[in-house]
């Protein structure tokens, strides 16, 4: 017998929902429903894009082209389509299509899928920069990143020292990138001067004045043109020979690796400072100087000169966010915390660790488990020397846990030893003395595959467990 088809036409969204209870008890039958609808105009399109997308040939690309003519620059769907076809562009290297195609994209409509689309997109075209061996086509991607605010003061740096030798002498291009470093470095003295003396032989007056004004750090109304080259000429020769003086020190630093002169330190960062260089070419000489001041015993001005450091990283953070200076900042920050351990301001310094290993989780590629191990082992040795024994153990344990699953080679064990006769010593002072037995004999253990017998370190571990043996000792005959 021929299957029954009733066909019934639907008008509306309300006779829709009153024919929901029939649908519905045909399906629970196990019959088929077949639901068709009169294809809109977007419709047609979708259907369009869908059957060209990804592209695989320039015809395709033509008709994608073709169809994002016919929508309005708020539709969705035209942003998903130049979007396929910026990938192309992407793909065939074809980086002017890219620009006119990304400056049709309405990037305020992206969806959230669509936004990290482009985001790879952007990344890959970022490596791909020194690969575009037309400068100009080059350069006008680079203004195009910039004034989508999509590349970084170390970006534009990194770009600027690509671009360089191949502008043949093109100064226009070596004035706009410094002009937009300069808006990061708003001090620098090199740059300002550099820029200056480019709009003078550029006659430009009004740029000129801006820039010399930045530079003698004062009104020029009341001087006259003899005057402002007379000063602006002094301060360019002290520059130079301060830019001397700095490659001079570095010099030293170079020839002498192993030690830093403090005198030394606190001459470059004071000339640095001076010329308006950035933190990230200081941050180095900031935390070379308080090492050397804890050395010397100086506690104090070892804290003022690393929070010194820390309070420009975190300023320049605020404009330039960059994985090179979060880095900087967690070293300070572990600087810092030694400062006040050394000191024994052991709450503010258990802070600060705490800290250091709240940022370091937000540093994904560098988050080294030998440095997170280094932290909580200084953090316990606080709390074992605060007498706060359980506390101890607790970070002795999480710390052994990530060093038994963190074996390279036999230098490992050592640490294991270690951090197992520091767990020996809290199990003891919390009167587990079989507990602290058993991990004075693991720590033995471990440290002999490093240690000579006699070392210091398996000698505590022995004298620490014959301890625990007189007293269980005792305990028998008594």
């Amino acid at each position: 017998m021929a299957n029954l088809i009733e066909v019934q036409l639907i008008q509306n969204y309300e006779e829709l929902k009153l024919i929901i209870p029939t649908i519905r008890e045909v399906l629970n039958s196990k019959r088929e429903v077949t639901i068709t609808w009169k294809k809109t105009q977007e419709d047609i399109y979708k259907e369009t894009f869908h059957q060209n997308s990804p592209i695989k040939d320039i015809n395709q690309y033509r008709i994608l082209e073709n169809l994002t003519n016919v929508f309005p620059s708020e539709n969705i769907l035209k942003n998903e389509i130049l979007l396929t076809m910026i990938a192309y562009d992407v793909e065939q290297k074809d980086y002017l299509k890219f620009k006119l195609n990304f400056i049709r994209l309405n990037t305020s409509q992206l969806t959230e899928n669509l936004q990290t689309q482009l985001n790879q997109l952007m990344i890959k075209i970022k490596k791909e920069f020194k690969d575009i061996i037309n400068i100009e086509d080059r350069f006008s991607l680079i203004q195009m990143f910039q004034q989508e605010n999509l590349l970084s003061k170390d970006e534009l740096k990194q770009l600027y020292s690509q671009i360089k030798p191949y502008i043949n002498g093109n100064i226009n291009i070596s004035i706009w990138f410094l002009e937009q470093i300069l808006s990061y470095e708003k001090q620098n003295q090199i740059l300002l001067c550099e820029i200056y003396e480019y709009y003078i032989q550029q006659q430009n007056q009004e740029q000129a004045q801006k820039y010399i004004q930045l530079i003698l750090q004062k009104p020029i109304s009341d001087l006259n043109d003899q005057e402002i080259q007379f000063e602006y000429q002094a301060i360019k020769t002290k520059n130079e020979q301060q830019k001397q003086q700095i490659m001079q020190i570095e010099e030293s630093f170079k020839n002498n690796q192993k030690q830093y002169d403090t005198s030394q330190l606190q001459t470059i960062i004071e000339l640095k400072k001076e010329l308006g260089y950035p933190i990230q070419e200081m941050s180095y000489n900031y935390q070379k100087l308080s090492q050397n001041f804890i050395q010397e015993k100086n506690i104090q001005q070892a804290i003022s000169t690393i929070k010194s450091c820390l309070d420009e990283i975190k300023l320049e953070l605020l404009i330039n966010y960059n994985s090179f200076l979060i880095i900087q900042e967690s070293i300070c920050i572990e600087i810092l915390g030694d400062c006040y351990r050394l000191n024994k301001e052991y709450q503010l310094a258990l802070d600060i660790y705490q800290d250091l290993l709240t940022l370091n989780k937000q540093i994904k590629h560098n988050n080294d488990t030998k440095k997170i191990i280094q932290v909580k082992l200084k953090m316990a040795a606080i709390y074992f020397q605060l007498q706060e024994f359980q506390m101890a153990l607790e970070i002795y344990k999480s710390t052994l846990i990530l060093q038994e699953t963190d074996k390279y080679d036999n230098s490992q064990f050592l640490l294991i030893g270690q951090i197992q006769y520091n767990m020996a010593q809290s199990y003891f002072h919390l009167g587990e003395r079989q507990t602290a037995k058993q991990y004075c004999e693991d720590a033995i253990q471990n440290m002999t595959t490093k240690l000579d017998d006699k070392d210091d370190m398996i000698l505590k571990a022995r004298k620490l467990k014959e301890k625990i043996l007189d007293m269980q000792q005792s305990r028998v005959i008594q």
